[in-house]
């Protein structure tokens, strides 16, 4: 635990919970889409390197008193910055003294936690769903019998699109509406239990990965009120992974520093917090203000090892 001048408290304890809370969002896929890349400073610098410069063979052949060739990345380092990214909750001195056999403080940290990733699954979302986060060349908005809800054949539109990108995707990114069309669709209910099968079966998400030979199909399934509920029933409750689909090249091992290609990530400087500091003006007897919070900077690197199927769903 360690104490600013100003009273600002980042606690262990409170860290724990929101770092626990920020594992355990299993609706959440922002986390696999952008990977998490450490670095060391709020502003930091990352190789840019062009996907086509992997494909480039250099000459290798030595003589005997000849120079070694060189090969260096370096020349294409760009600079970042991870931006704060916080939310606060007022626990009040009065519901501490009378409430003494609950976590107050906890149960605040856990609830910013999630507004904090929800937030995060918004924004990585609508960044992978963009058609400006495309080229030309690697985005498609889909129409009558090519839609997933529609009686065409999206097994062939994923595989011709598998091979559009420099180096092909390894990961599907589905929203939740064009997901359940996927799954159900009969071209690719054919495809993975056989033709003639029960209209009934739906495929998995692990029987698609294996049927177009990636490592891993994602479904965004979280959801978010579309503006603010001031009366039950009210709510204007929306998907935040829409009716889109990525094919996507992700290395969840990626470096910043090393040429490593991969669609995006996500930099994070230090590590998430919970923190605590006293606000005097807050009820009668003031209240503790609880933060959780964290430095990240969530990037795009290499839009070409991606591709986009917009309005998958009628």
């Amino acid at each position: 635990m360690s104490t600013s001048a100003s009273g600002f408290v980042v606690d262990s304890r409170l860290t724990g919970q929101v770092i626990a809370r920020m594992n355990l969002m299993e609706d959440f896929i922002a986390d696999a889409v952008l990977p998490y890349v450490p670095v060391n400073s709020t502003t930091y610098k990352y190789v840019d390197v062009p996907p086509g410069r992997y494909y480039q063979v250099p000459d290798t052949k030595v003589n005997q008193r000849g120079q070694v060739a060189e090969t260096d990345y370096r020349e294409s380092e760009q600079s970042g910055i991870c931006v704060g990214h916080a939310l606060d909750e007022a626990v009040a001195i009065e519901d501490q003294e009378s409430q003494t056999a609950r976590d107050l403080a906890g149960e605040a940290v856990s609830r910013k936690t999630y507004e904090l990733m929800l937030a995060r699954e918004i924004r990585v979302a609508a960044r992978v769903f963009a058609l400006a986060s495309y080229p030309a060349s690697n985005r498609v908005t889909l129409t009558g019998t090519d839609q997933f809800s529609s009686t065409g054949d999206p097994v062939l539109l994923i595989e011709n699109a598998l091979a559009v990108p420099v180096m092909r995707p390894n990961t599907i990114v589905f929203g939740h509406a064009a997901w359940r069309a996927f799954r159900r669709n009969a071209a690719v209910v054919s495809a993975i239990f056989g033709a003639g099968s029960a209209e009934n079966r739906r495929a998995t998400q692990e029987q698609v990965a294996q049927l177009f030979g990636v490592r891993q199909v994602l479904v965004g399934m979280s959801k978010f009120a579309g503006a603010k509920i001031e009366a039950p029933g009210a709510a204007n409750i929306g998907d935040v992974w829409t009716d889109d689909c990525a094919l996507l090249h992700i290395n969840p091992n990626v470096n910043t520093l090393q040429p490593m290609a991969t669609f995006g990530w996500t930099a994070r400087f230090g590590t998430p917090y919970g923190a605590t500091f006293f606000d005097p003006k807050r009820g009668a007897k003031g209240s503790t203000i609880v933060r959780a919070a964290q430095y990240i900077d969530e990037r795009i690197v290499a839009s070409d090892l991606g591709y986009l199927f917009k309005d998958c769903v009628a």
